[in-house]
């Protein structure tokens, strides 16, 4: 959704006059808002008229909609908190955040995966990062109380510990991704679109221009998936199976109805393999499979029972593949 559609539902709910579909939408939000703080549980247990006028002032006031409605049910008025604090976060996340090198931050850490390699890090507020074959992510030592910043290049998986003061913000060559306490998936190299896929939570992308974001973005939502496109200059965003896009971090591949072009990134990849096409039309061939944690050599041998893919092993972990055609 982009935050112009989100202001849109927001200012429904203002009016009770809400879809049923977009009823099924603010479950989905509900269900995937987390808070424990404080303030959350002052409102939670009924002490929340002042915390109301507190929130949905902030938000008429940015969104110029107007005062709260006042008799409205507990789940109602549930809704409609978790929404104004989402879109808050959302219309915010541009101001703060500019890349490491504009940031006196000190004790930056490089962690860095080769090919074949893959990591595991957890950082200093808890939130854990798996970090895939051939990446990079730079990140602090020590967070600060309002700021959790950091940088990647390639491909990791995110499980982030919740903090209501401080949004975390993942910041790529072409987007910038903020959440409050999410799980979800980021896969930047570069010269590729980017992708961001959502385990669990709500998560906010924004396109970036140099060391700032632009105000038009997107929320994602579990199994839902934003890919920026280079080319088209903008979001697309799908429903996907998160097995297909999460496998990786446990060690499986999956080939859906991917090339074999496609299919050698990934394997040089992950096994810091060379792999070349003895013919350019072997690179179209379409291929389907999945490997749970097997070696370069039984993937090829597969590849070569089930699509009748030939292959030469050679020096120093370089595979050519061979033959005129494929099944």
């Amino acid at each position: 959704m982009t935050e112009s559609e989100i202001k849109k539902l927001l200012d429904k709910y203002y009016k009770n006059s809400c879809s049923e579909k977009e009823e099924r939408l603010v479950e989905d939000f509900l269900q995937s808002y987390q808070n424990n703080d404080a303030e959350w549980q002052e409102w939670k247990y009924g002490n929340y008229n002042e915390i109301d006028k507190k929130i949905f002032g902030k938000v008429a006031e940015r969104l110029g909609v107007g005062k709260p409605p006042i008799n409205t049910s507990r789940v109602r008025r549930q809704r409609i908190m978790i929404i104004a604090s989402l879109l808050i976060i959302t219309i915010s996340s541009g101001i703060f955040y500019v890349l490491f090198q504009d940031l006196p931050v000190p004790n930056l850490i490089v962690k860095k995966t080769e090919r074949g390699q893959k990591s595991s890090i957890i950082l200093s507020d808890g939130s854990t990062v798996r970090l895939n074959s051939g990446s990079e992510l730079i990140y602090p030592e020590e967070f600060s109380k309002s700021r959790r910043e950091v940088k990647l290049v390639g491909e990791a998986f995110f499980d982030i510990a919740r903090n209501e003061d401080a949004p975390f913000v993942i910041h790529t060559s072409k987007v910038t991704t903020t959440v409050l306490g999410t799980s979800f998936n980021i896969k930047a190299f570069k010269n590729t679109d980017e992708q961001i896929t959502v385990a669990t939570g709500i998560v906010s992308v924004k396109k970036r221009m140099g060391t700032n974001d632009i105000d038009e973005g997107v929320l994602i939502t579990p199994s839902q998936q934003a890919i920026f496109s280079s080319e088209k200059d903008q979001f697309m965003v799908n429903e996907v199976d998160l097995d297909h896009f999460l496998s990786w971090k446990d060690g499986r591949i999956i080939f859906d109805k991917v090339s074999l072009e496609e299919a050698s990134v990934i394997l040089e990849r992950w096994f810091n393999a060379d792999i070349t096409f003895e013919k350019k039309g072997l690179k179209e061939c379409i291929i389907r499979g999945e490997y749970n944690n097997e070696n370069l050599t039984n993937i090829l041998k597969s590849l070569h029972f089930v699509h009748d893919v030939d292959y030469q092993v050679l020096k120093d972990n370089r595979v050519v593949i061979t033959g005129s055609k494929c099944n």
